[in-house]
C-alpha cells in the first residue's frame, strides 16, 4: 500500500444557508456537480437512497422538517421496476430541492482555518450568488462540451497538471 501526502491549504464553500431562488443558476450548478454526477457519493439512510450527501444533510441541518426532508431521496425496494427507477433517478437532469442551497463543486475557495463550533454556521449565512466561484462554474460548463476531458479529470489523480488543460 502506498500513502500519498497532499497539502490542502484551501477548501471550497459547499453550501449557502440562504440559497437562491434563481432556478437557472440552480440548474447550472447541478449540471456541473461532480458529487452528484461523477463521484458516486450516494448515501443510504433508513432504506432511502440520496444522490449525494448534501441532499440528505442540508435538509436535515437547515430544514424543512418532516416528510419534506426526504423529498430528494428514492425508496430502495425489491420491485421489478426499481432498477429503471434508480437509473432514472441517478441520471435525471432535474436539480434536487436541496440544490437551492448547495454549491455543488463550484463553491468559491477559502483558506483553511480553525473556527469555533458556535461560529461555524455563521460562515454560510450568505446567498448562493455570494459564495459561488463564477469562473469555475463557467469553466465547468465549457468542459461539459468535452466528455472525454471530464472523464479524464475524474480518474487521473489531481497533481495540478490537469488544471492546465482547459476546454
Amino acid at each position: 500500500m502506498r500513502l500519498r501526502w497532499e497539502r490542502c491549504p484551501t477548501f471550497r464553500e459547499s453550501y449557502a444557508a440562504l440559497g437562491t431562488t434563481n432556478e437557472s443558476l440552480v440548474k447550472r450548478i447541478y449540471s456541473t456537480c461532480q458529487v452528484a454526477h461523477e463521484w458516486c457519493c450516494h448515501n443510504v439512510v433508513d432504506g432511502d437512497l440520496f444522490k449525494c450527501p448534501q441532499s440528505y444533510y442540508l435538509p436535515k441541518g437547515l430544514g424543512p422538517e418532516g416528510e419534506e426532508r426526504w423529498a430528494d431521496a428514492i425508496k430502495i425496494s425489491d420491485h421489478a421496476s426499481f432498477r429503471e427507477e434508480l437509473l432514472a433517478y441517478l441520471q435525471s437532469d432535474v436539480p434536487l430541492r436541496s440544490c437551492q442551497r448547495c454549491l455543488g463543486t463550484v463553491g468559491r475557495r477559502f483558506t483553511h482555518q480553525q473556527i469555533a463550533h458556535r461560529e461555524w454556521a455563521d460562515q454560510q449565512q450568505h446567498s448562493t450568488e455570494e459564495l459561488i466561484d463564477w469562473r469555475l462554474l463557467a469553466r465547468e460548463e465549457r468542459s461539459q462540451r468535452y466528455p472525454a476531458l471530464r472523464r479524464l479529470r475524474s480518474v487521473v489523480p489531481n497533481t495540478g497538471q490537469l488544471t492546465r488543460i482547459s476546454a
